[in-house]
C-alpha cells in the first residue's frame, strides 16, 4: 500500500478537519485519535469512514478483521505526517474520520424516569468531554449542551470523553427554554447546581425523571436557568474551600443518582 504524504488531499483534508470547526461542519466530519476510540466508534456503528495509520504501524488484528468487513479504507501515512496533523504532541498512532452527528432531544429524552445531565454554556472542552463519559458511566439516559457551549466534535472533547461520545446521545446548541419545556412536559424536573443553595445534593431524589443541570465555568448557572430549574442544590464542602471544577460537581451528583437508583431497583426486587 502507497503512504500518503502530507500533501495529498485526503491529508489536507484531515489536517483541517483536526484544526477548524468551520470544516468539520461543512464536510460532516470529525476526527477521532487512537485505536481505544476507534474501537469504540466501530463498535458503536458510528458511521466511521477513513482510516490513517502511521508508517510501521499496525492495527489489532480484531479491529482490523472489523475494519475489512465493513469496507473502510485504512491509509498508511508516511513518516512524520500523522505528527504534522494530529492535535496532541505525541499522537496515537491512528486517526480516523467520522460523521458528524448531533441528537434530537425529542428521540433521546422519551417520557417517563430517565436521567438527563445538562451543560448550561460549557465552554470547556476538557469539561464537557468529562460530563459526557461521567453521564455515561453513571448510566444517564442523555447528555444536552445548551447554546454558547463548546462543540461536541471539537477533538479535546471527543479525547476527554474517552469513547462515551459514542455511547450516549448528545444533544447540542439547545435553547434553554425550550429545553426545559420539552423535559417537563416528558417527566422530568430540573436540579440545578448552584453555590447558594440550601439544599444539599444529596437530599434529593434521583430515582425519579430528573435533569441535573450543570452551570457554565466561570459564571455558574444563568439567570434564566435559576428561574426555570425545580431544585437548586448544592455540594457541601470544607471551609475555605469556594467551589470545585464543574465535572466534578456533575460527577458527585451523577454517581448519587446512580446510586440512589440502584438501591431502589434492589429493593423493588
Amino acid at each position: 500500500m502507497e503512504a500518503l504524504s502530507a500533501r495529498n488531499p485526503r491529508v489536507q483534508q484531515l489536517r483541517k478537519l483536526v484544526k477548524q470547526s468551520k470544516a468539520r461542519v461543512e464536510a460532516g466530519l470529525f476526527v477521532i485519535e487512537g485505536p481505544g476510540l476507534l474501537a469504540e466508534a466501530v463498535g458503536s456503528n458510528a458511521d466511521v469512514r477513513d482510516v490513517f495509520v502511521a508508517e510501521g504501524s499496525s492495527l489489532d488484528p480484531d479491529l482490523g478483521q472489523a475494519l475489512n468487513q465493513t469496507g473502510i479504507a485504512v491509509w498508511e501515512l508516511e513518516p512524520h505526517v500523522l505528527e504534522s496533523v494530529a492535535s496532541t504532541t505525541s499522537p496515537q498512532p491512528v486517526l480516523a474520520t467520522v460523521g458528524l452527528t448531533n441528537a434530537l432531544l425529542e428521540d433521546s429524552v422519551p417520557a417517563g424516569t430517565g436521567l438527563v445531565v445538562v451543560g448550561e454554556a460549557i465552554s470547556e472542552p476538557g469539561n464537557a468531554g468529562t460530563i459526557i463519559r461521567t453521564a455515561a458511566a453513571a448510566g444517564a439516559t442523555a447528555v444536552v449542551f445548551t447554546e454558547g457551549s463548546v462543540a461536541v466534535h471539537n477533538p479535546k472533547v471527543v479525547r476527554a470523553s474517552a469513547g462515551a461520545l459514542f455511547r450516549i446521545p448528545v444533544v447540542s446548541n439547545a435553547k434553554f427554554e425550550a429545553m426545559a419545556q420539552y423535559l417537563h412536559r416528558v417527566g422530568l424536573s430540573l436540579v440545578g447546581l448552584a453555590g447558594e443553595a440550601t439544599t444539599h445534593y444529596d437530599e434529593v431524589d434521583y430515582t425519579q425523571g430528573r435533569a441535573i443541570v450543570l452551570g457554565n465555568e466561570a459564571h455558574g448557572l444563568s439567570a434564566q436557568a435559576l428561574s426555570r430549574v425545580d431544585t437548586a442544590v448544592t455540594i457541601p464542602m470544607a471551609s475555605g474551600v469556594e467551589s470545585i471544577n464543574v465535572a466534578a460537581a456533575g460527577a458527585a451528583v451523577c454517581f448519587e443518582a446512580a446510586r440512589q437508583r440502584r438501591h431502589a431497583a434492589s429493593t423493588d426486587q
